[in-house]
């Protein structure tokens, strides 16, 4: 009898992953030295923190998530994703709820602050992935567009109450890449495109918050102290990197960067590994996401392929925004690097999808 061929993990996913999370450590280390001192008279208490709770946690978690068959999580994909749309609902509630600059996105569970945001993102894709796969034939047909709609509309509506825009352009951009490659007719795209571009018009046209971040992109030097002070204490210390940076823990702009180790610290790594690095990071995500899609490619089961889709989408997508607004070519949004930026609730989540990634890839 032929010996079974052992199943592992596509390597270079696996690798392009590990090479993210060690970048991801080293630069935090740099972007959070300050804070630390200064909130807990400790250079190394959020870098501890992370280890502990999210890479920790997130390994446990991602770990059981590679050795749980996938195809059983179909049966589990509508109570996660009601559960997550639960715990969405409970941001409003007063006394477990967190309140920061007017946005309710977090949960004070007493041991742990969680943002179900982050969490609905892997719910929202399993329970898609599912939903496309069992009505697989009807996907090109108009009535489809309903429940599709339907379901993110609810995911919108508690989004924007919230508000969180950032999650909820991943979000859809997520679920019509999905819908696209299950089977969707360009024209339903088109007019769901048109939608969303309307909205997102009539939101940033609204709110003065949102309307000042767009005006200083396109002139971020018109209130250097004020609206524009994040985007320009970003492009200095992205350009002082210039070729190969300051060095590693030598930059000095993160000193006076908004959010350095959150959705600035694409910039603390610019800073301190000039343009090559920040040409490596790019490239690590560009790897993973084609031999991501190449795996999607490659699964026979439906159910797989659009969640391994929509896990590629969600990494690259967000990574992509965040790069874009730290050079200056889209406007801040408040988007993190997976694997890369300060965060629990992101880093326990990427590591899930993570393990579920590796999964998908032993079986093609």
């Amino acid at each position: 009898m032929p010996k079974k061929k052992t199943q592992i993990p596509d390597k270079i996913l696996l690798w392009t992953v590990v090479a993210l999370i060690i970048i991801g450590l080293i630069v935090l280390i740099s972007a959070s030295i300050s804070e630390s001192k200064k909130n807990f008279n400790n250079i190394y208490s959020y870098f501890l923190h992370q280890i502990i709770y999210g890479l920790g946690a997130g390994g446990i978690l991602g770990y059981i998530m590679y050795r749980f068959p996938y195809k059983n999580l179909k049966k589990l994909a509508l109570p996660s994703f009601l559960i997550s749309l639960l715990l969405m609902l409970l941001v409003f509630v007063p006394g477990i709820s967190i309140t920061t600059r007017g946005a309710h996105r977090w949960l004070n569970l007493g041991f742990i602050t969680v943002q179900p945001s982050e969490f609905i993102k892997l719910t929202f894709i399993i329970y898609l992935s599912a939903w496309l796969s069992t009505h697989i034939k009807e996907v090109g047909k108009k009535s489809s567009l309903i429940p599709f709609s339907a379901l993110l509309g609810i995911l919108t509506l508690l989004l924007i109450l919230q508000p969180d825009l950032s999650t909820l352009g991943i979000i859809v951009a997520t679920a019509v890449s999905m819908y696209f490659v299950a089977g969707a007719r360009f024209k339903y795209l088109a007019i769901m495109g048109l939608a969303t571009a309307s909205a997102l018009f009539l939101f940033i046209k609204t709110s003065p918050y949102r309307l000042n971040r767009v005006l200083t992109l396109l002139n971020p030097s018109s209130d250097p102290l004020g609206v524009g002070y994040q985007i320009n204490q970003i492009l200095i210390a992205v350009g002082s990197g210039r070729w190969f940076g300051t060095g590693l823990l030598q930059g000095e702009h993160k000193k006076f960067l908004p959010l350095a180790m959150n959705d600035s610290i694409y910039a603390v790594w610019a800073e301190e590994t000039g343009f090559i690095g920040s040409i490596i990071l790019i490239v690590l995500f560009l790897l993973l996401a084609g031999r991501g899609f190449k795996i999607a490619t490659l699964i026979k089961d439906n159910f797989g392929k659009f969640i391994m889709t929509g896990i590629v989408v969600w990494f690259f997508f967000q990574a992509s925004i965040n790069v874009a607004a730290i050079t200056g070519i889209f406007p801040l949004t408040g988007v993190t690097v997976p694997f890369i930026s300060y965060g629990s609730s992101s880093m326990v989540i990427t590591l899930m999808a993570t393990g579920l990634m590796l999964q998908l890839s032993k079986n093609v």
